[in-house]
């Protein structure tokens, strides 16, 4: 097998002037660029997911989850432009919207401490990814948007894995 030379230089060559091309980038802005990143990466496979829900489900279910949807995004909307017509000062853009995200992610994994029968995999996930972020608030400047939502995740599917692991309830 014939290695192709040209080819790994040709990707290095690319990896260098990407990092070349970024390089005036701050690094507050390159970390915010991963959190918004992965939000909407997540967003589309939520939107996937209740796409597939949606699909299959009774006329009844169907009708509550498109309530439920349509409630959601006219919440997100008022409440950005609520903020952005009310408040005039940045910190409090920031304050306010990292207040009602990290809401939402407690909430998030909140929830799933109600599922009586966890995957395995699933808990496993959420600890590693609650860990993971909880770390990552560190880095640069300490974010409490992001640290507190995680760390109550990863303890919360710490608390599902350990716990309902002990109970059998991993097993399907």
């Amino acid at each position: 097998m014939a290695i192709n030379f040209k080819l790994i230089l040709g990707i290095i060559g690319n990896i260098i002037s990407m990092c070349l091309f970024a390089s005036p980038i701050y690094l507050k802005v390159a970390l915010q660029i991963l959190v918004v990143t992965i939000n909407l990466f997540g967003c589309l496979i939520e939107l996937i997911y209740i796409s597939i829900c949606l699909e299959y489900a009774p006329k009844k279910t169907q009708t509550k989850t498109l309530k439920l949807l349509a409630a959601v995004v006219v919440f997100f909307i008022l409440a950005v432009v609520i903020v952005l017509e009310v408040v005039h000062d940045k910190h409090r853009h920031e304050f306010i919207i990292g207040v009602l995200c990290a809401v939402f992610s407690v909430g998030m994994y909140a929830s799933l401490l109600t599922v009586m029968f966890m995957p395995f995999l699933l808990s496993l996930f959420n600890f590693i990814n609650g860990l993971v972020w909880f770390g990552y608030s560190f880095v640069g400047h300490i974010d409490i948007f992001i640290m507190i939502p995680n760390g109550l995740g990863a303890f919360s599917a710490w608390h599902n894995f350990f716990c309902t692991s002990s109970t059998g309830m991993h097993l399907q």
